[in-house]
């Protein structure tokens, strides 16, 4: 549906119907604990910490990695010329052995949104388990390291098991719901062998390795703007509301649809791209990925 990104049916209705339930079943117990995915999201639940590692590991050796493995291959890019918009070396390749996987829950008295981000994966597959709802779109910006990652690609609609793939560096965001529920199952696919040899903070990492590309990116659009993660959040925001083609500030950036709602968060499990780099400077808070 867009460069590097991709969508395909993955699970039928009447399994995601039985997943939900379960899910419900274990929400509505009173005794068994509740580990949340990550410090951006407040409801949903870890799959691997509720038994079901198993059933996710087999699907993730079986199907996923030789997934990721075909889209996302290991290219080394020709020249300088073709890396200065958008790098096309994924070099986990043949490489991914291990995932972390969940449940992630919006509603309207629950989670709105999710600000814009990038995952701690290095393929990150996303399936609708359910989708009565309104709104609540996944809008898809560039990738780190592109001159291009505060670029809206699309909005991608979730539709009941089917799957989105994307690079875990691709910055995206959910937009606020509206109306219903809408539940998605996330795994995370992750490469011991990369986080090792790439680990954040090296220089080689993705979030390191095109750092002199920031100082030169583009001008952002607004939607693929970051409340949690861009010091120049506030600039933009400025900017834009003051430019007529834009409308009213509080409708065209994910924390400001709902801004009476919107909430600082503490990114730990996702990766940081915090406008530090801009300058050269390392996150301290960043965690080691």
């Amino acid at each position: 549906i867009e460069d590097r990104v991709y969508s395909f049916p993955l699970f039928n209705d009447t399994f995601c119907d039985q997943l939900v339930s379960e899910l419900a079943n274990y929400e509505a117990t009173d005794y068994l604990p509740k580990d949340r995915p990550n410090s951006m999201n407040n409801y949903g639940v870890i799959l691997n910490s509720i038994g079901l590692e198993p059933f996710i590991s087999d699907l993730f050796d079986n199907y996923l990695t030789k997934i990721a493995e075909w889209i996302y291959p290991s290219d080394e890019p020709k020249n300088d010329k073709e890396m200065e918009d958008e790098d096309l070396d994924f070099t986990f390749h043949g490489t991914l052995d291990h995932h972390h996987t969940f449940m992630v829950q919006y509603k309207m008295d629950a989670d709105l949104f999710l600000d814009m981000h990038i995952d701690d994966s290095e393929v990150t597959f996303n399936i609708n388990l359910l989708d009565k709802f309104d709104g609540a779109e996944l809008a898809i910006c560039g990738l780190t390291g592109e001159m291009k990652r505060r670029n809206h690609l699309l909005s991608y609609q979730h539709q009941k098991g089917r799957c989105l793939i994307h690079a875990g560096r691709q910055r995206h965001g959910a937009r606020a719901i509206t109306n219903g529920e809408r539940q998605n199952l996330i795994v995370w696919c992750r490469s011991s062998w990369y986080r090792v040899t790439n680990p954040h903070g090296s220089g080689k990492c993705a979030c390191c390795k095109f750092r002199d590309k920031l100082k030169n990116q583009n001008d952002p659009d607004p939607i693929c703007l970051s409340k949690t993660h861009d010091q120049d959040y506030d600039k933009w925001v400025d900017k834009f509301s003051n430019e007529s083609v834009y409308g009213n500030k509080n409708t065209f950036t994910i924390e400001n649809e709902f801004d009476d709602t919107a909430r600082e968060s503490k990114p730990d499990d996702i990766l940081i791209e915090d406008n530090n780099l801009d300058e050269g400077k390392q996150n301290d808070d960043n965690p080691l990925l």
